[in-house]
């Protein structure tokens, strides 16, 4: 930039003329009082210092007009730090200050609680890692012990099964001949196949008379029921037995059943041997549960049987009762036809 103007020199600024009386004292260059603003602390320093010596006179010809004016001496500034963490904190509200004792001890607290999770989940890494081996490792031994006992179970049912059937074969050579032993496996078979179709749910015989009987009984109960609640008022209602067809049949399947029992009882497995130690036998335990099973067939036919006769005879003599009654109201002297129950 170009030098300023040269200002007009300030009156106070010119030299006086000097006298001719004495010799020219020399004086410093003086500046003027509005031009100088002294600092706080120069100021206090003239107040307390004493005056000093007055200053060496200097030539003219070393200052220049062009040289600037001295400026007031400038108070040093605080130097502006970089922006701390603190002080992001305190210029948020919500966050407390970390030169706080809590704020140290919650973070001690946190940095602890953050190693012991870390640490943790490691340690449950490494813990359920050597429990499953462990577990396989037992579980691989168990299920080898589980094959081997599975193995000799096996073993043993079929030495056992050899062995009943070795006894069946001994004893229907010695009481029946060589041939009896295929004929009673033939027997066997028969009556395994005749219990099974006689006690079919889909439409077997014995299955089919137990349904019967149990719709007929549910009636019963409903009759019983409602003369109970109507006091014996409505006499149209009466217990009729079970049909002949019914009864036929029913004598029919237990004549089957006690046929299938007696040819059970007749094969040299259950009769002869040594049947105590064959009764873990696959042979045996069939047999003996072909054998119960048509005990408790037989038994529940005759239950039914006898039930039904029961409640027949028991309408009888109810309705017997009854027809008693309605002869005692009729009056004495008046001939009344005799006619049935049904017509009154």
């Amino acid at each position: 930039m170009p030098p300023p103007p040269r200002p007009s020199r300030s009156a106070s600024l010119r030299q006086p003329a000097s006298s001719s009386s004495g010799p020219p004292t020399p004086r410093g260059h003086t500046r003027h009082r509005s031009q100088v603003i002294p600092p706080a602390s120069s100021q206090v320093s003239r107040k307390t210092d004493p005056p000093s010596a007055p200053s060496t006179p200097r030539s003219r010809t070393q200052f220049s007009t062009y040289q600037q004016q001295p400026s007031p001496k400038k108070l040093a500034k605080p130097s502006i730090a970089a922006p701390s963490a603190s002080a992001s904190m305190e210029l948020d509200p919500s966050l407390i200050p970390s030169s706080s004792p809590e704020v140290a001890v919650l973070q001690t607290e946190l940095l602890q609680l953050s190693l012991l999770h870390l640490s943790s989940l490691r340690e449950d890494a490494e813990w359920k890692t050597n429990a499953e081996k462990q577990l396989r490792i037992k579980y691989n031994t168990v299920a080898e012990k589980y094959r081997c006992v599975v193995k000799e179970e096996k073993e043993y049912r079929q030495r056992l099964n050899g062995q009943a059937l070795h006894c069946w074969l001994k004893n229907s050579i010695e009481h029946n001949g060589h041939q009896g032993f295929e004929v009673q496996i033939r027997i066997l078979s028969e009556v395994a196949q005749e219990v099974c179709n006689l006690s079919d749910i889909s439409g077997g015989r014995f299955t089919l008379a137990v349904q019967e009987f149990e719709s007929w009984f549910r009636k019963v109960e409903e009759i019983k029921t409602c003369r109970h609640y109507q006091g014996g008022s409505d006499l149209d209602i009466f217990i009729d037995p079970l049909d002949r067809v019914w009864k036929e049949e029913a004598h029919a399947v237990t004549m089957k059943l006690e046929l299938c029992s007696r040819q059970l009882q007749s094969l040299d497995i259950m009769g002869y041997g040594e049947v105590e130690q064959l009764e873990g036998s696959s042979l045996y335990r069939t047999t003996k549960g072909l054998d119960d099973m048509v005990n408790s067939m037989i038994e529940e036919l005759n239950t039914i049987r006898k039930i039904e006769v029961d409640v027949v005879r028991s309408e009888r003599q109810w309705v017997s009762q009854l027809s008693q009654q309605v002869a005692s109201t009729r009056p004495l002297g008046k001939r009344i036809p005799r006619g049935g129950m049904w017509r009154s």
